[in-house]
């Protein structure tokens, strides 16, 4: 048990399988998450982001859990990598939005690009 926030956290030490993408020395990769005691919910977590650059280092902070559809979710999310900070403050979740069948279709200018790019 260790202190995150001043709140007591349980410390576990997860070993996932790496995706076949990965390359092999992602095997043996260790992440660290603090669940917190009394709502069970992950404060923080450390590990390794493989890149194309290599292995980098990152500790990532999740707070201001929001209830949405009956799912705890963290609207603030803070990562600290490569030296920088970088924030996500989420302002609004909504699950199952019918959505209509061209929201991801590129615009007019993007598939004249990529015709184009078929047909050379």
């Amino acid at each position: 048990i260790e202190d995150v926030n001043d709140r007591k956290h349980y410390k576990v030490r997860l070993h996932p399988k790496p995706f076949e993408s990965e390359p092999a020395d992602v095997e043996g990769a260790v992440i660290t998450l603090w669940i917190d005691k009394e709502s069970w919910l992950p404060s923080k977590m450390e590990g390794n982001f493989f890149t194309s650059a290599g292995t980098v280092p990152a500790t990532v902070y999740m707070s201001d859990y929001r209830e949405q559809d009956g799912i705890k979710l963290a609207f603030e999310t803070r990562m600290e990598i490569m030296g920088q900070t970088r924030v996500v403050t989420t302002q609004e979740i909504e699950h199952n939005l019918e959505l209509p069948a061209n929201k991801f279709d590129p615009p007019e200018e993007i598939r004249a690009l990529l015709e184009k790019q078929d047909d050379d």
